[in-house]
């Protein structure tokens, strides 16, 4: 093999500003432990598109994040036999403290040229605080990410 050939199969780097702005501010060197990032979606075609971006936060945000896989909530209610969830208008990450806010702006990018539809204009990325009466969790982060525009459309139009 050439010396290009490993480098090229090695991943990417994290980068450093999305790390540093989703490390425990207690310090993560001493053993904190690492962001829990759930996502959730609407639909399979979205479940897929949130798939690659999955990939992708866990890639930027290194160790700092541990980005659990995606969930349709739609097809999880259904299972459970419980209501379907109202989807969020945008994409939109839902903090259960205050302190994860610094990482999902970082995130926030991402999430925005994941989401926009190439030729479009880019789609808008909330940020929201979940109320403390609704049980919050340390260091857990949740993406809301609704039917992208052109996910759901077929290439069959006949």
């Amino acid at each position: 093999g050439t010396p290009n050939a490993a480098a090229q199969s090695a991943p990417a780097a994290p980068n450093p500003a999305i790390a540093r702005a989703c490390a425990a501010r207690t310090g993560a060197a001493d053993g904190a432990r690492p962001l829990q990032l759930y996502t959730q979606v609407y639909d399979e075609a979205s479940r897929q598109l949130a798939r690659t971006l999955r990939r992708q936060l866990q890639q930027a945000a290194g160790d700092a994040v541990q980005v659990a896989p995606v969930e349709d909530v739609t097809r999880s209610a259904s299972l459970r036999g419980t209501r379907r969830p109202v989807p969020w208008p945008h994409p939109t990450f839902v903090l259960h403290g205050a302190a994860e806010r610094t990482c999902a702006q970082a995130l926030r990018p991402l999430i925005q040229k994941a989401w926009s539809v190439p030729g479009r204009k880019p789609v808008e990325v909330w940020i929201r605080q979940l109320p403390e009466e609704a049980g919050t969790t340390e260091r857990v982060l949740e993406l809301w990410l609704p039917r992208r525009e052109d996910a759901s459309r077929s290439v069959d139009f006949w």
